[in-house]
């Protein structure tokens, strides 16, 4: 039996590889490929699974229609020619089962592939989108299930898996009966015992992301912790140690292998490698230009600070992301005094900071929707019988 996950985004990717973790722990003798369409599927590497496709990474990191400085960008790294050689590939493509990690233009790729089983999850549209305001054209699919989404649904799709149970009731208003809520897979990689780091509060946690502009912004993050010496920042660095900036002013201390910590005057801000979920169990705040990773602190209760990043990190994506997540999001200006004194202001209204947690831990859904998911598909396929529990939530 041959699976394929198609999955088309940096946060796609890493729901793809909880799916995919769970079908090797569930079904060890099928075979199980992976197929990134945006990102160059690193996620995935760790299973040591076929990751299939070009697997290049074009300049805006899947934000081109963000501004039109990045879909030129792309335009010009030839992101037609691998379009092009993504689609020659997935109608080469012959699977099994196919689970499409991603929105409409996921399902636009999958229907070029051979196959009579196909179910997706849908990580990234919610009702609390909708509620907060209709978005500008150029951002009404990420935010909105268009009726071109909804008949690729229909068509294709044996069922729809969404993060919560409010956006599945939309989705079955606006005509998809075969949709259900089994929890928030993204939630998953922070299921674990947190290994402790030794901070002081209060903790704020620096998440740059994970895109070409992480540098960029890591520096505007650190010049504003020089601003609250009171607080202790901590980076979530997700790239390589190599691609880590030095600021002016800033020195670096190499502490063990993949730990370094920045230093500028009485301001020293330790730098960790692999060690997200236990940064974000121990911090009591955020500041970050991410996507994922700030749905992923606001459901365990910690407010977030975000900023723009011109043109890749841009207000538009901010605004998003506010509909999302509510008061759990605080947008300030790019600035170190600004931002200093947002996160300021967060830990000093104890109100203001439990009414941002609240939001957060209300709108992200629940954990454990990796292992409902993949036994939900199971047992739709008769593949397996699937204890009860595993799947006793709303549909």
């Amino acid at each position: 039996m041959v699976t394929t996950i198609l999955s088309n985004g940096y946060g796609e990717d890493a729901v793809g590889a909880l799916l995919a973790a769970e079908l090797l722990k569930a079904t060890p003798s099928w075979q199980v490929q992976a197929f990134p369409i945006v990102d160059a599927g690193r996620a995935y590497e760790p299973l040591n699974i076929p990751i299939l496709g070009p697997r290049r990474v074009m300049p805006s990191g899947g934000l081109l229609l963000h501004h039109p400085r990045l879909l030129v960008a792309d335009l010009r790294a030839g992101f037609l020619a691998m379009t092009w050689r993504q689609l020659r590939d997935l109608r080469r493509l012959k699977t099994d089962l196919l689970l499409v990690v991603g929105d409409v233009y996921a399902l636009l790729l999958a229907s070029q592939v051979r196959t009579q089983r196909r179910y997706q999850v849908q990580p990234l549209i919610s009702a609390y989108h909708a509620a907060e305001g209709r978005p500008p054209p150029h951002r009404l699919f990420m935010e909105e299930f268009t009726g071109l989404e909804r008949f690729l649904m229909r068509r294709l799709v044996r069922q729809v898996y969404v993060r919560d149970e409010p956006t599945a009731v939309l989705l079955r208003a606006k005509g998809v009966p075969q949709v259900t809520s089994l929890g928030n897979p993204m939630l998953d990689a922070l299921s674990v015992i947190p290994r402790p780091l030794g901070l002081k509060p209060p903790v704020v946690a620096l998440l740059p992301g994970s895109r070409g502009y992480a540098a960029e912004a890591l520096a505007l993050m650190l010049k504003a912790m020089t601003h609250w010496p009171e607080a202790q920042g901590v980076v979530a660095w997700a790239l390589e140690l190599d691609a880590l900036p030095s600021p002016a002013g800033w020195q670096r201390e190499v502490l063990a292998p993949g730990r370094i910590r920045l230093r500028c005057g009485s301001t020293a801000v330790p730098v960790l490698r692999e060690r997200f979920a236990d940064i974000l169990h121990a911090c009591d705040l955020v500041i970050g230009t991410a996507g994922t990773a700030h749905e992923q602190a606001a459901a365990l209760g910690k407010p977030v600070v975000a900023f723009p990043v011109a043109p890749y990190y841009s207000r538009g994506f901010l605004r998003n992301q506010t509909r999302l997540l509510g008061a759990a999001l605080t947008v300030a200006p790019a600035e170190p005094v600004a931002l200093a004194a947002a996160l300021r202001a967060l830990w000093s209204d104890s109100e203001r900071y439990e009414r941002a947690a609240r939001a957060g831990r209300e709108r992200m859904g629940e954990a454990g929707g990796s292992a409902r998911i993949v036994a939900d598909i199971l047992q739709r396929e008769g593949l397996r019988p699937v204890p009860a529990e595993s799947c006793a939530r709303p549909r």
